[in-house]
């Protein structure tokens, strides 16, 4: 949801495969990026590319990258850190594809920026971290596990809730968000592409402290 609403809003089009990802190349705030969403999630039997949707967690995962994880940007070595997104809370094979992109594109772990949801965060709470572990996070495990067991990358979370009563976590993260949650959801969508170009024009220790462009 949140690459999709970056890529719309610049005007890049990420529908082309590579490294099993969808990604595309363009520019956000003048800095050239590449934004790749892993496409790791079986359905019907055929890969999915996250789609854009109002679900809780979409089907993508990855560093190169809203409930869920699954794109990236990546400036030119100049320019600033990379961005991506994260992978889906219960799979674990998102490092595949973001490790494959990263090495292919002589991209540094720290100049990548994992979004990712956040099941321990209130639904729409936007975070953003320079650094951490997985927090139980299987797409972050699997990032963290194929850069071999480094987490030095920084990652922007999206708070979706816990699911409440018997609903399992999965059937919950593919769930349509309420219609009451949109108003907000899409706030934390705006909110975040406001951080990831206050990242690419400031620098993440600016964005870190709240400053903004």
């Amino acid at each position: 949801m949140l690459i999709d609403a970056l890529a719309r809003s610049e005007g890049i089009d990420v529908r082309k495969l590579e490294k099993s990802a969808a990604v595309g190349r363009g520019e956000v705030a003048g800095r050239k990026v590449l934004l790749a969403k892993p496409v790791t999630f079986m359905v019907g039997g055929a890969r999915a590319a996250a789609r854009d949707g109002r679900r809780r967690c979409r089907p993508r995962d990855g560093s190169w990258g809203a409930r869920g994880t699954g794109s990236a940007a990546r400036p030119p070595p100049a320019a600033g850190p990379s961005l991506g997104a994260g992978g889906l809370p219960y799979l674990n094979n998102s490092g595949d594809s973001v490790v494959a992109l990263a090495k292919y594109y002589k991209v540094p772990l720290s100049r990548c920026l994992v979004v990712s949801d956040d099941l321990d965060s209130p639904t729409a709470t936007v975070r953003l971290k320079q650094r951490g572990g997985h927090g139980g996070h299987n797409g972050l495990r699997s990032i963290i596990e194929r850069f071999g067991g480094k987490s030095d990358f920084p990652r922007l979370k999206i708070g979706i809730g816990r699911p409440t009563g018997n609903l399992d976590v999965a059937s919950y993260v593919l769930q349509d968000f309420r219609q009451s949650e949109m108003a907000e959801v899409d706030d934390a969508i705006r909110e975040s592409i406001a951080i990831i170009h206050s990242i690419l024009t400031l620098g993440l220790e600016k964005a870190l402290s709240g400053s903004r462009v």
